[in-house]
């Protein structure tokens, strides 16, 4: 059995964090194991890590008898309704004090019917509780049980009025429907044993235990009986010693049911309400219709967690920060408010007039103290007051008691926020690492959340209310290759065709999912020609080519607090992991060889220039003609892929049907897709698995003469680029004469 003394005061903060961090983690290995008691764990595990300050054997001449300390739910029957969050505390007596040891753990389970009602989510509240420092187990897996189990390394204190936990249920049965709540022994189907209550290991005594048990209340109906007698008497008296008297009577009787359902009580609701830290929130404690009802007085208990709340008492014309509403204002109510203790309101309204209405009764002003993300319930309390102990179980009472009535609580939540970064998943290269800013991250939930990352891939959303929330990042496809420099180009479609042969390139699993742009898990010549076609905007055929995709894809919490979470983006089709976004490192950073994509670049250094010329060349009107472009100084210098924008006047040359063929060129082991659907500009990307290893002609075009007789049309290249920009180019535009000579003559 654990020492009663209590944990050295000396022990340092890292200390302590470690012993609770390592009791937590052992112990969640046993939090719903057989019924073995986890508490001698606890006595091994402190005595292991210095928390006695000594250990003694003494003699007893008779053992100490375990003090009691009660466990209660509210007294019942508990009114409620269906969809109602029912938020019911559990209470217990004094755990300081007397011949028993210090609490440090309690093991529970209730019973309840699953036909009525099941754990909400949360399935507990512990902010504002005993068990508010507590490593907290709950199992709502099996129906009609919750398992619970709290354990901490210091002994727990009285406070917070006494409330052990709340816990929490959602209401689905129907009217005149009934359930237990009570703690209950469960053997689950795992044949571990769960006792009804347990304190540490069973000292002190959880006595006495106090159930309870809720319902809907069942309507009551008026029937309207509509008798319809149809009687026919026959009476012969014949005056003699024995008297015979005959009597017939037919009597029909239809009976009309006519249900008018009149309900047992009136509801009465605390708000819900989602605010941030430091805003003001008032919550209304509304009614249902009370004309006619003859309600001349209320007198209600609530409590509130101060450490969340605190009343507004500077609110004008409220008394300790409550003031009357529609309904306690219809009939002059005179209204005394006291706050007796920290958290607890009492609320007295009375009047000679009866209420009148639906509506608020009172208005609760508060200011919001919790951090983001916090709970705290606000409910009605039970109290026991002679002469009223058995007519206030609810916290609410109309008169004394009549009319009846059915409550729902309410609650506070703070705000919580979730943040986070957005990575760049392919940073092969220079700069690294690279974030993802203007992705949009969604929070799906009620209500809807949306915000956008900065300039370094952070995110904040913020505005959630309760429940569960689906946080997913997302950003728009690219459609055209126009992205921060060099991105998705021909040479991603060359590394892929390499990848696809088998050649002993740098290649990762990253790579391997980018490339894969038809979207079934294998990196074929398919996806190399989607990323071909992408790069020269054809409207279709790219499969996947410039789509964003995300990992994880999604992200859940069953309740927003604090949050904290990390994405990481892909570009598919960008398998050389060369993209980043200029809003991060500015303008010109993002082509990791420091060069710019668009037009042509001088050249410079060392290295000798690669020159690419497109002829001048007469065509005769009416024909088909051929125009060579000229390649120079590109052996040795690893060009896989090269990529352009060709542009000619669309009213003298038009694009033949095959625009470009590489046979018989340095290219001709490399593919080509060309996109002509725009008048006046020719897409044009090159790739292929080996380098071209020589000079001479690069490609051939292929136009028809439409214009008339001496017409020209210039051939100017835009956007062009080897590889991905690393190789220095010098472009020398062509032009196309119309002549009446035969075609396809060189004209200088």
């Amino acid at each position: 059995m654990l020492s009663n003394q209590k944990p050295s005061r000396f022990l340092s903060v890292k200390g302590v964090a470690f012993t609770a961090f390592a009791l937590a983690l052992l112990m969640s290995v046993t939090a719903f194991a057989s019924g073995s008691s986890r508490f001698a764990f606890i006595d091994s595990a402190t005595e292991f890590f210095g928390m006695h300050n000594n250990v003694t054997t003494t003699s007893v001449a008779q053992p100490l008898t375990p003090a009691n300390v009660s466990v209660s739910l509210p007294a019942g029957p508990i009114n409620t309704s269906n969809g109602a969050t029912l938020v019911i505390p559990i209470t217990v007596g004094t755990l300081t004090g007397g011949a028993s040891p210090d609490i440090i753990s309690y093991d529970a389970n209730l019973d309840f019917n699953s036909s009525f009602m099941v754990p909400a989510s949360p399935a507990f509240t512990q902010t504002g509780t005993i068990s508010a420092g507590m490593l907290m187990t709950v199992n709502t897996s099996n129906a009609g049980h919750m398992t619970i189990s709290g354990f901490q390394a210091n002994p727990a204190a009285d406070c917070c009025g006494q409330v052990l936990l709340f816990v929490r249920f959602t209401v689905v049965g129907n009217q005149g429907d009934t359930s237990p709540l009570a703690f209950a022994d469960y053997t689950d189907p795992a044949n571990a044993m769960h006792p009804a209550f347990n304190w540490n290991e069973g000292d002190p005594l959880p006595s006495p235990i106090t159930n309870t048990s809720l319902q809907i209340p069942a309507a009551t109906f008026t029937n309207t009986n509509t008798p319809t007698p149809s009687s026919t008497g026959t009476g012969t008296a014949t005056n003699t010693s024995t008297p015979t008297n005959t009597s017939t009577a037919t009597s029909t009787a239809t009976n009309t049911n006519t249900p008018t359902p009149t309900p047992l009580c009136l509801q009465v609701d605390i708000d819900d309400k989602v605010t941030t830290t430091g805003s003001n929130v008032f919550l209304s404690v509304t009614t249902t219709d009370t004309t006619s009802k003859g309600a001349f007085s209320v007198d209600t208990h609530i409590t509130y967690d101060p450490s969340m709340l605190q009343l507004d008492t500077a609110f004008p014309g409220s008394q300790l920060g409550v003031t009357l509403g529609a309904v306690g204002s219809s009939n002059s109510s005179n209204m005394l408010v006291t706050n007796p203790s920290s958290g607890l309101l009492i609320v007295s309204l009375f009047s000679v007039n009866p209420f009148v209405g639906a509506g608020s009764l009172v208005d609760l002003h508060f200011i919001a103290l919790g951090a983001p993300g916090s709970f705290t319930p606000v409910y009605f309390t039970p109290w026991t007051q002679p002469p009223y102990s058995s007519h206030d179980a609810d916290g609410f009472r109309y008169n004394e008691d009549t009319p009846g009535t059915c409550v729902t609580n309410g609650s506070v939540t703070i705000a919580g926020t979730d943040t986070g970064v957005i990575t760049y998943g392919n940073s092969i290269l220079a700069p690294a690492p690279r974030h993802i800013p203007n992705t949009t991250v969604d929070g799906f939930g009620s209500p809807n959340v949306t915000t956008l990352s900065d300039a370094f891939g952070m995110y904040t959303l913020t505005g959630f209310g309760l429940g569960a929330y689906n946080i997913i990042p997302s950003r728009a496809d690219v459609v055209a290759p126009n992205t921060h420099g060099t991105s998705i180009s021909a040479n991603d479609a060359a590394k892929i065709q390499q990848r696809v042969v088998g050649l002993p390139i740098p290649w990762n699993a990253t790579q391997t999912f980018v490339a894969d742009v038809t979207g079934n898990g294998q990196v074929t010549s398919d996806d190399a020609t989607g990323v071909a076609s992408w790069v020269v905007s054809l409207p279709s055929g790219y499969f996947q080519s410039g789509s964003w995709k995300f990992a994880p894809t999604i992200v859940t919490h069953p309740f927003v607090m604090n949050e904290t979470d990390s994405f990481i983006g892909y570009l598919m089709g960008e398998v050389t992991g060369n993209w980043c976004d200029p809003l991060e490192f500015g303008p010109g950073q993002c082509n990791p060889f420091g060069y710019t994509v668009a037009g042509s670049r001088a050249a410079s250094g060392p290295q000798r220039e690669t020159t690419v010329t497109a002829r001048n060349v007469a065509a005769a009107v009416g024909s088909e003609f051929v125009i060579p472009v000229d390649v120079a100084g590109i052996a040795n210098k690893n060009v896989i892929s090269y990529q352009f924008d060709l542009h000619y006047d669309a009213s003298v040359i038009q694009p033949a049907a095959n625009v470009v063929t590489l046979a018989n060129t340095v290219s001709g082991r490399l593919a080509v897709v060309a996109n002509p659907l725009t008048p006046g500009v020719l897409k044009v990307a090159v790739y292929g698995a080996y380098p071209i290893d020589a000079s001479g002609i690069l490609l051939n075009f292929h136009f028809n003469a439409i214009g008339e007789m001496f017409r020209t049309s210039p051939l100017t290249f835009e956007n062009f680029m080897f590889n991905e920009g690393e190789i220095k180019t010098i472009l020398n535009s062509g032009q196309v004469r119309l002549t009446p000579a035969v075609a396809n003559t060189t004209a200088d």
